[in-house]
């Protein structure tokens, strides 16, 4: 099987690891500390996305050799893809925060439960509050870049 589908695979299988945590397993638990996974999923879901429409362009030589930082993957998407599938930047922004978030999480020195919401605080004790609808949005939003990356490279 060719990288670029395997990689689709895993984007679909993530996104739906993801939708499944939030709609099923977050209701059912309703333990906020589950909302860090569900955003390390929804990232892996994008990256495994942007790496598969990187991958099938240049099997068909449309984008030159990259570097496979995030960084480069990231650079090269934008510059040579985003237009072609069809998206904006804001998608890029998204991947840029989910990657923020999962940064300060494990940068951070406390994190606790305040209601329905899970507050991640840095040794400056600037605080980042996720809460159930911000990951619904970052959920749909996810939806929509996938979907435009699967009907893009099934053409």
């Amino acid at each position: 099987m060719e990288e670029y589908k395997v990689a689709l695979e895993k984007a679909n299988k993530s996104l739906k690891i993801a939708d499944h945590m939030l709609s099923v397993t977050y209701k059912l638990v309703n333990d906020p500390k589950l909302l860090l996974s569900i955003i390390e999923h929804i990232f892996a879901a994008m990256l495994s996305g942007m790496d598969a429409v990187l991958l099938f362009e240049r099997l068909y030589k449309r984008v030159p050799p990259y570097s496979k930082t995030f960084d480069g993957k990231v650079n090269m998407f934008r510059e040579k893809c985003i237009e072609r599938i069809g998206l904006d930047n804001s998608f890029i922004a998204l991947l840029f925060d989910l990657r923020s978030i999962i940064k300060e999480h494990k940068e951070s020195p406390i994190e606790f439960c305040r209601k329905d919401k899970l507050v991640i605080c840095s040794n400056t004790y600037r605080m980042k509050v996720l809460s159930v609808n911000e990951i619904k949005k970052y959920l749909s939003k996810a939806k929509l870049f996938i979907d435009a990356i699967n009907s893009f490279v099934k053409k």
